[in-house]
């Protein structure tokens, strides 16, 4: 079927005869007035041959692209804004960068180039957030700031998408202790907080076997981990309604005794171990005791280690205390309060220091959800993202000896066993092992035992504990 605006289709092969069918599209371009533009493209605006012209300059709905531009660049000649983000055609030069607002970079055709979430109209790039109308964010740029956070969602949040200290629910400083060395500790997260021993604070190879990063932790002995990046007031009274989320394991010397995790250098949180060995969130004169004891709780454990998280949703006042990934404790919470900077491993300058080895310290500007505390405790990292599911991703073979030998790799996670199994018909499974210990992110296994005249086999993996 051929015609002004209409494509030509053309269909290959004997389609009753049973062969395949093979379609191409090709346009019509005749140009029957001369003017440069092909006939269908101007009906398909216009319904006539004369409104629009490739020649002469013509710009039909002044938006500073010819008409023959907007051809090219496959606008709609006949609308000042294409994709109605507020922008003229003309500005928009696609260029991927932002010039002026005369030459915004931007796409002519989409009212998001970005992808931010956000039209390019309101992204003037001019680096100051005067509104939901002027928000100031660069339109080539999904995340001004450069602060993990989409300027839309900054948006939505209430925090400023061209301010890289103001985010929604951010992982805000995080030490997993490996790599570190002397007396400083290195801050994996984004914003570069170190921090500092002061006193009996050394670093260890032994860190928690089912966390992300079981290489080292560290050994606090009545010391502390400063932290002076971390002013609390800022953290507790800038970030929406002071929401928060700390996290970490500890495999504490004597639970018996008061001792805290997470402080500061004046009141306010301390988060930590109290009242005859319960976990314990005070936000000074608001103190909560978790439901389980750790004393019988860690006689009973394996290692030691266990993973501890405290919540608070400013909004709601409302406090939660989690043991293991799960919920020991949520109720009412007054907000918090008092002054300084953080700390870790103990308050107010080194008071009720925590004895022990701890790990995998992460505080957030915002409350995580119960999923996300569960994820934390099965040995996610804190620096993002699910868990990544059970399955084999690599599998190899060795056939320069006698023998066949496989070699099969898994995601896994430190800490976990899981077993091996194998079939060549899959039907009837052969296990092969059900002790093998999971490694950081993956583990190998090899089969060297294949059946003789073996041609086909299959694996597969699953975690028993």
């Amino acid at each position: 079927i051929s015609g002004p605006g209409i494509p030509q289709r053309v269909a290959l092969g004997d389609v009753d005869a049973g062969s395949p069918a093979i379609y191409t599209i090709k346009r019509n371009d005749t140009d029957n007035d001369g003017d440069l533009l092909p006939d269908w493209w101007e009906i398909q605006f216009t319904d006539d041959l004369t409104d629009l012209s490739g020649i002469d300059e013509s710009d039909f709905d002044g938006d500073g692209l010819t008409d023959l531009d907007e051809y090219e660049k496959d606008t709609d000649p006949t609308e000042e804004d294409t994709d109605g983000d507020g922008l003229a055609d003309g500005v928009e030069t696609n260029t991927g960068t932002f010039a002026s607002a005369s030459d915004t970079g931007t796409d002519p055709t989409t009212a998001d180039t970005d992808g931010d979430g956000l039209n390019d109209g309101i992204e003037t790039n001019s680096g100051v957030f005067a509104g939901a109308a002027d928000t100031g964010t660069n339109p080539n740029n999904s995340d001004t700031d450069a602060d993990g956070f989409p300027d839309g969602k900054e948006i939505e949040a209430g925090t400023s998408p061209v301010n890289a200290n103001d985010f929604p629910d951010s992982l805000l400083v995080y030490y997993d202790f490996e790599g570190d060395v002397g007396t400083t500790v290195a801050d994996k997260g984004n914003f570069g907080y170190s921090g500092s021993f002061s006193g009996a604070v050394t670093l260890s190879n032994e860190g928690a076997p089912a966390g992300s990063s079981p290489g080292g932790s560290a050994q606090l002995s009545g010391g502390f981990i400063n932290v002076p990046g971390i002013d609390m007031n800022t953290m507790i009274r800038d970030f929406g309604s002071g929401d928060y989320t700390m996290s970490c394991w500890i495999k504490p010397v004597d639970v018996s005794r008061d001792q805290y995790i997470f402080g500061q250098t004046e009141q306010g949180i301390h988060n930590g171990i109290r009242n005859n060995s319960y976990l314990h969130q005070a936000h000074w004169a608001a103190d909560t005791n978790g439901a389980t004891q750790l004393a019988p709780y860690l006689a009973a454990d394996d290692d030691g280690w266990i993973h501890a998280a405290f919540v608070y949703d400013g909004e709601a006042d409302q406090g939660s205390i989690y043991l293991d990934g799960q919920l020991d404790w949520s109720g009412q919470k007054n907000a918090p309060n008092g002054g300084g900077n953080l700390i870790i491993g103990a308050i107010n300058n080194g008071s009720n220091a925590f004895q022990g080895l701890l790990d995998e310290v992460a505080v957030w500007t915002g409350a995580l959800s119960p999923e996300r505390i569960l994820e934390l405790a099965e040995g996610d990292s804190p620096l993002g993202g699910s868990p990544v599911p059970l399955q084999i991703s690599n599998m190899s073979a060795d056939f320069s000896g006698a023998i066949p030998v496989v070699t099969i790799s898994f995601n896994s996670r430190p800490g976990r066993i899981y077993a091996v199994d194998r079939t060549e018909d899959l039907l009837i499974w052969e296990e092969l092992d059900d002790g093998v210990e999971g490694a950081a992110d993956s583990t190998d296994f090899t089969d060297s035992f294949l059946p003789e005249n073996s041609t086909t086999m299959f694996y597969r993996v699953r975690e028993v504990q």
